[in-house]
């Protein structure tokens, strides 16, 4: 996934291997900039937040992290099998919150909604974030009805990034967004009457963050 969303190959070509020379080299050319930029990526099986948090430690004093991103809560473990699935989530994101405090840093922790949009136990994590936000997927039709009634359109626009909660700021705007699933890439919905322009996939990644 790392290599088709920074090179720009398709994900499918990539993982069936039909490839070409040239793109080939770009994947390889898009993991060498991976590893020199400031993004540190780590796969562990049975995760548990007592193990993230040793992980973050070291991470904060070897590398001074700004941005940890847990991906996704709910594969965590947990060593209370009595807990109700809600309640698990929500004492991982308290412990992130904790986290967060401690290592004075920011921690991004992704959730997967229900098939009905729905989390159960949101409203305890709400109340623990600081920023809650929703990936929302946007049907065609609303997408022609909003281009026909309020004269907005635009070229790619298939999910919402609702702003459910915002401690420092306003809270209930959406943003229009689009997936792009053959790269993987997720990136803001262009308007029709917008100039386009180069986006640089690698801007910003790994920046040095000023104190």
């Amino acid at each position: 996934r790392w290599g088709c969303t920074l090179s720009g190959i398709d994900h499918g070509k990539i993982r069936n291997g039909a490839i070409t020379n040239e793109e080939f080299s770009q994947i390889t050319e898009a993991y060498r900039k991976l590893t020199e930029s400031g993004v540190y990526t780590v796969h562990i099986p049975n995760l548990t937040p007592a193990k993230l948090a040793s992980i973050s430690r070291k991470a904060k004093i070897k590398k001074d992290v700004q941005l940890i991103i847990v991906d996704y809560i709910g594969r965590m473990e947990t060593v209370d099998p009595r807990l109700q699935e809600w309640q698990v989530l929500y004492n991982i994101i308290k412990a992130q919150k904790q986290l967060a405090q401690n290592l004075e840093c920011a921690v991004m922790c992704l959730v997967q909604l229900n098939p009905d949009g729905s989390l159960q136990g949101a409203k305890k994590m709400k109340n623990d974030c600081d920023l809650m936000l929703k990936l929302v997927p946007v049907p065609e039709e609303v997408v022609k009805e909003i281009a026909i009634e309020k004269r907005t359109a635009y070229e790619n626009w298939n999910y919402d990034l609702v702003v459910d909660k915002n401690r420092d700021g306003q809270s209930g705007n959406r943003i229009p967004i689009w997936f792009d699933m053959p790269l993987q890439k997720i990136s803001q919905a262009i308007r029709i009457d917008t100039p386009k322009k180069p986006i640089d996939p690698w801007l910003g990644i790994g920046k040095e963050v000023k104190r």
